[in-house]
Parts: structure tokens; C-alpha cells; sequence
């Protein structure tokens, strides 16, 4: 590659971003840094031995066509196009006598063992950019623009491996509390990642460096993340911006106040989405109009009320709720009665501060233990928020803001079911989101 190639590449950067955001462009002028450097190394006006430490360790050396052949073992940059007939003798990886060309499209190494030389060549990605974004591509570059109008937004789970496999975009999420991102596997060189989150914190794993100029991130503000792969760290960016709402995927949506008295589960209608199925006809709106209310003593399977999620594996319950001795929920279960696997969190006492949560079976009724939790108040009138996060095989279980515990999940069925055992348990409202 040319340093006037290199040099094409950041205005094409920069160019692409012009009329939406600056995360790019912020790139772009760490990238002329750089460009800079190579394009001169090129031009043979920096010598190998004032380059930066990243470089200098990663190659034994840098050669034209008309170098001589060096002795060393070791990983050598070929920097100009053509045939390279001093590498000699060179072979193919079947060991194959061949002459080393260089090609204008690929980053180009080669490697001495020794005895023989063997071509090392990494395809550069093209530069044509799609008029749409599409995250399966991952040969053709994409632009700020293409992927701001990719970029949905719903809830997300609370835990983060960044995939730097192909470009990753992933939808405005919310978070409760911190969460933390790692290195994915199979990491690719060039390849990036960006999330947009609001609320909660982030924290970074070891081999993650901040690029110079990145904001700090603000739970109160929308904030954009964007990672890439940079030789063995992985750099990322923070952008903040004024907040902007969040527009939920529901699958199921209730809101309870304000309907009218006494009026049965039965015949309320879901805001969004689908509605409960069930013993429906167990619970009814308060006289006051301000919740949902169980009229009877739950005394089975058949006291089960669900919501039909269809084949969702990532998903989100949040439930404004209160209940006095017992709320037992299953999670991916075949019917709204299916309870061969369930969650009971157990209040020892209405004014005991300590509750249990165990995770029972038709084959260990009486559970294991995954966890206890001071978090449910002994009075609630006004409800708190339960929040059940399904992340494939595990659930994060939060009660009135504070997490409790993980609970493992074998279930591959749609139904997501729950049993307010006490009467007068109740309900606010109801959100089930997809992920």
C-alpha cells in the first residue's frame, strides 16, 4: 500500500462522516497520526529504529524490492508492489518453490525461518460503501450513516462480550447497573463494535484502552461506544449526547391503574402485545382503580397465569408488584401450567426483612437455595420493581433495584408463567421485552 493510499483512506473517512456525528472523524485524525508515520517510513524518512515500540516489536525488519535478503529469522513488512526476486529461497505453504509478489490490495509480510521464505498476506477490506448497512457483511466497509439508520433501540441484557468478529452494532439499550465488557473470541483487526447505552455504568476489561479525546461515560446522558481491534488491546471511543427515550420492543404490556373497579383480568386487554392466559379470572382491579389484585389463595398449578413470548431467548420481565408470602415464576415452559422447573422467592415472615429464593423441581419440590435477599420491604403499597432478565441459559433476578442472584434456565418452551399465591398479592403494571 502507497502512502498516498493511506492518506485516500482517512479523506474517505472523514468525508463519509460530514454531514452525521464525529465518532469517525475522531478516528480519522488518530489515524492521520499514524498514516503520517508510515508514509514517511515509506518515503525513508523515519529509520527503523526511531519507530514506536508497537511496531518496531512486531517486525524484524522493513524491505523494498532491492533490499538485500537479511539473515535474521523473523516477520519482515514488505512495503512496495511488485517482485521481490532477492527473497530467495521462497516457497508456499506446501512448500512449493514460488517468487514472493507483492499485491497492491493486501497487507504484505513476509517470513524468514532461517532456510526459506514464506509470504505472509492479509486482505485489506474493500472501500466501497453499501447504501444499507448489513451486519453479515463483513468484507465491504461501513459508514456512519448507513449504521445510524440501523441502529434500533430496545431494552439489552446487562452483561457484554464485544464481538469483534465482523461489525457489531447493537440496538440502545438501558442499563440498571454496571456492566462490563470483554474481549469476545477470534477478535479481527479493523473490525468494530458499537453499542449505545443510557443509565447503569461500564467498566472495561484489562486489554481495553481509551483513545484519547473519549468522553466519560454519563447514566444520564445517551452514550455511544464504539471498540475496535488495534494489534493486542482493544481501543474504544465514548461519545455522549443529550438523552434520548428509549422505545421498548414489547411482546406483552399491561398498565393496571386507572382501569375500571373491579373488572376481571379476563377482559382487560394488554396496551401491547399479547395478553394473559390463565386463571385470569382470579384477579380483578382494585375498588380505587390503582392496581390489579388476586381475590383468592393460590392452591395450584391451575392459579397460573402467562404470556405466549414465542421463541424469544433473549428477553426482559419487569413487573411493579407486591406479594406477602410466596411468588413462584417459570421461565421458557411448554404451557401455562408447566412448573417442572420454577423460581419460589419465599417471604419468611410479612415483617421479616430476609427472603429466600430457591430454585425448585418436580423432582426436588422442596429446592436449592441460589440466594437470599433483604431487598423486599415488609410494607409496599405503592409495589417495587421485580426484574427478570433471560439471557439464553441464565436469568438475572432483581428485586426493588438490587440484584439478587442468577438463576440457571434448561427451558426451550414459549410460555413465561408466574402464581401470586396470596390473595391480595398485586400487580401495577406488567412488561414483558424482547432483547
Amino acid at each position: 500500500m502507497s502512502s498516498q493510499d493511506l492518506t485516500n483512506i482517512s479523506i474517505l473517512i472523514k468525508n463519509e462522516v460530514a454531514e452525521e456525528g464525529n465518532t469517525k472523524q475522531r478516528i480519522a485524525g488518530a489515524f492521520d497520526i499514524v498514516n503520517k508515520d508510515k508514509a514517511d517510513l515509506i518515503n525513508g524518512q523515519i529509520p527503523y529504529t526511531q519507530l514506536p515500540p508497537m511496531f518496531s516489536s512486531m517486525y524484524k525488519g522493513y524491505l523494498k524490492i532491492n533490499t538485500t535478503a537479511p539473515n535474521a529469522t523473523g516477520l519482515y513488512r514488505l512495503l512496495e508492489v511488485g517482485t521481490y526476486n532477492k527473497l530467495t529461497p521462497a516457497v508456499d505453504e506446501n512448500g512449493n518453490s514460488i517468487t514472493i509478489i507483492t499485491i497492491d490490495s493486501e497487507i504484505n509480510e513476509a517470513y524468514y525461518d532461517g532456510s526459506v521464505w514464506k509470504k505472509v498476506e492479509t486482505k485489506l477490506p474493500k472501500l466501497g460503501v453499501a447504501n444499507e448497512f448489513d451486519p453479515n457483511d463483513d468484507e465491504n466497509a461501513q459508514a456512519g450513516k448507513q449504521i445510524t439508520g440501523y441502529v434500533n433501540f430496545s431494552l439489552r441484557i446487562l452483561t457484554y462480550t464485544v464481538n469483534l468478529e465482523k461489525d457489531n452494532f447493537v440496538k440502545y439499550s438501558q442499563l440498571s447497573s454496571t456492566a462490563t465488557f470483554s474481549e469476545g473470541p477470534n477478535s479481527v483487526f479493523g473490525k468494530v463494535s458499537m453499542y449505545k447505552l443510557t443509565g447503569g455504568d461500564v467498566l472495561f476489561g484489562s486489554n481495553f484502552s481509551a483513545l484519547e479525546g473519549s468522553d466519560t461515560y454519563d447514566s444520564t446522558k445517551t452514550n455511544v461506544i464504539t471498540f475496535w481491534k488495534e494489534y493486542n488491546k482493544v481501543r474504544y471511543f465514548v461519545e455522549t449526547f443529550p438523552l434520548e427515550p428509549i422505545i421498548p420492543d414489547y411482546v406483552s404490556y399491561y398498565n393496571f391503574s386507572g382501569k375500571s373497579p373491579n373488572t376481571l383480568l379476563t377482559n382487560i386487554a394488554a396496551e401491547s402485545g399479547s395478553s394473559f392466559i390463565g386463571n385470569t379470572g382470579r384477579f380483578k382491579i382494585n375498588t380505587s382503580s390503582t392496581m390489579l389484585t388476586a381475590t383468592t389463595t393460590a392452591t395450584g398449578l391451575s392459579d397460573s397465569i402467562a404470556i405466549n413470548k414465542g421463541n424469544l431467548v433473549n428477553y426482559k420481565v419487569t413487573i411493579t408488584m407486591a406479594f406477602t408470602t410466596s411468588f413462584q415464576f417459570a421461565i421458557n415452559r411448554t404451557s401455562a401450567t408447566d412448573y417442572a422447573e420454577y423460581i419460589d422467592i419465599l417471604r419468611n415472615s410479612p415483617a421479616f426483612p430476609t427472603s429466600t429464593i430457591k430454585q425448585k423441581t418436580t423432582a426436588n419440590p422442596s429446592g436449592v437455595s441460589l440466594g437470599t435477599t433483604t431487598a423486599i420491604p415488609a410494607s409496599a403499597p405503592s409495589g417495587y420493581p421485580v426484574e427478570i432478565l433471560v439471557n439464553g441459559n441464565t436469568a438475572h433476578l432483581t428485586i426493588n433495584n438490587q440484584f439478587v442472584c442468577d438463576i440457571p434456565v434448561s427451558g426451550t418452551g414459549n410460555y413465561f408463567s408466574m402464581i401470586f399465591v396470596g390473595i391480595d398479592d398485586f400487580m401495577i403494571d406488567y412488561k414483558l421485552e424482547a432483547l
